[in-house]
């Protein structure tokens, strides 16, 4: 994973509209009085600043020293910072937040099944009672489905983009391999040409349910959003959306 490769033109080619979707959901979640909200796998931080409208207190954290260093640039709500952290080994004290997200298949990410249980142990150990643990991740059939055999292009008036993925293993059949381009204009009036692959895998529900479950979230307390939802937030679409109350 190299987010930091493409992490100067990221927000160009990202449609910042749909994070949209993200911030009504949690508008729709959350009481009034949220305390402090931690954002998993920040990236730039664009959808953490809006979400930190919602909290007397926000973090974003990512891993990715590229992507931080543009969210600490664009570092302008009072409430909110950044930090770069391995989100499978976070350094904040017990039950210190009362709202945790992953939004945007930050999970798929990780490199393995074993991680993504480390991280849930993570979201689960830092969320005080009561708290929420928001994330999505991608439904296998988008990996087979949409995502074998993707192509996908973008230009805006400094460059362009070239995406193209496929299914890339196996053993593990939902695990997909993003390869971008971009070509970047320079004050020169030249292109720089900038490459990087991003992986993706995801598992079944209920993979994601037992494993919820194996760090000490109660079944009673794992909801999904209803597919039906979709409707409202169409950016959901191919995912699931966990709500998980501890």
């Amino acid at each position: 994973m190299a987010f930091r490769d493409i992490s100067d033109v990221y927000d160009r080619f990202n449609n910042a509209e749909a994070y949209m979707d993200w911030f009504g959901l949690m508008f729709q979640l959350l009481p009034q009085g949220t305390q402090r909200f931690l954002d998993l796998g920040c990236g730039t931080g664009l959808l953490t600043q809006m979400l930190a409208a919602l909290a007397d207190e926000a973090v974003g954290i990512d891993v990715d020293s590229g992507m931080i260093d543009k969210a600490l640039k664009a570092e302008t709500v009072e409430n909110l910072h950044f930090e770069q952290m391995d989100m499978t080994t976070l350094t904040f004290a017990d039950e210190s937040f009362t709202l945790l997200t992953a939004f945007l298949d930050t999970l798929c990410f990780l490199p393995n099944l074993a991680s993504i249980k480390q991280t849930l142990a993570e979201a689960y150990r830092v969320l005080k009672p009561g708290g929420l643990f928001v994330f999505d991740v991608w439904q296998p059939e988008q990996m087979t489905d949409v995502f074998d055999g993707f192509n996908y292009s973008d230009v805006d008036e400094k460059g362009a983009l070239l995406w193209h993925s496929f299914c890339t293993s196996e053993e593990e059949p939902y695990q997909v391999e993003h390869y971008l381009t971009v070509f970047d204009e320079r004050e020169s009036g030249f292109y720089e040409r900038l490459e990087t692959t991003l992986t993706e895998r995801t598992y079944e529900l209920e993979t994601y349910r037992q494993a919820l479950m194996q760090v000490g979230f109660a079944e009673a307390n794992i909801q999904l959003l209803d597919e039906a939802a979709w409707e409202q937030y169409p950016e959901f679409a191919g995912r699931f959306v966990f709500i998980v109350e501890k």
